[in-house]
Order: structure tokens, then sequence, then C-alpha cells
């Protein structure tokens, strides 16, 4: 269901204006997978259609699954460590490892990694 969603980027920059908000987030959540989280991102309000990988969003999805307890164990003291991919649906597929320190049910501190690759390079000369 998540890779089938078709937004109306008129729509979401619409909602943006009115919430003074820049991105939508929808994920689905596979706790026996090894990547526990899918996720898709819209930014119409930054000229962005669809964001294939962005840690700006990954990183907070790690405090939220911590806080509302959203995968097993996720709100147990200690290191939780998600997996995260976004990007499918658009065919440029990237896994992000979110992990979320949590202390008392509370998350302390959050840290993204992954992988990178070149999409394209150019020089300019001013």
């Amino acid at each position: 269901m998540l890779h089938s969603l078709r937004p109306d980027q008129g729509k979401l920059l619409e909602i943006s204006r009115r919430t003074n908000t820049s991105g939508f987030y929808p994920f689905t959540l596979h706790p026996e997978d090894d990547v526990q989280i899918h996720s898709r991102l819209f930014c119409p309000a930054l000229g962005i259609a669809e964001d294939p990988v962005t840690g700006t969003a990954g990183g907070p999805v790690g405090e939220y699954i911590v806080r509302f307890g959203l995968l097993p164990g996720a709100g147990e003291t200690g290191l939780k460590v998600f997996s995260v991919c976004q990007g499918e649906a658009i065919g440029r597929a990237g896994i992000l490892q979110v992990a979320a320190c949590v202390k008392s049910g509370t998350v302390s501190e959050v840290s993204i990694a992954g992988r990178a690759v070149i999409a394209f390079k150019t020089e300019i000369s001013l």
C-alpha cells in the first residue's frame, strides 16, 4: 500500500502552507523483517516531489517508534537499532540504520548511518 501512494502534490503544498510544514513522511512497520520500517518522503514545499532517502526524516522516526512503542522492545532501556528503507517506490531505494539510545522509556540520543552513492557530479565556474 505504501508504494501505491500517488499524492496530489498541489494539495500537499496547500497543506504545507496552511500548517507551516515542509514534508510528509508516511511509513509502514515490518517488525519481523530485517528492514523494520519502509517509508517515503514528499516535500513539495521545498520543491521536492519525493526524496529517495533522507536522514532528516529517518532520525526522528527512530524517536517516534520508541516514544509510541511501535516495535517490540522499542521503549526498553538500551540501544535500539532500526533499519529504514526509503526510495523503493521511485527505483532509488536506500537503507538507513537508525540508532536510538533509550533510558527509562525516553530517547536521549539518536544517530543515523548509511552508505551513499554519487548520483551526478558537476563543476560550476563563476
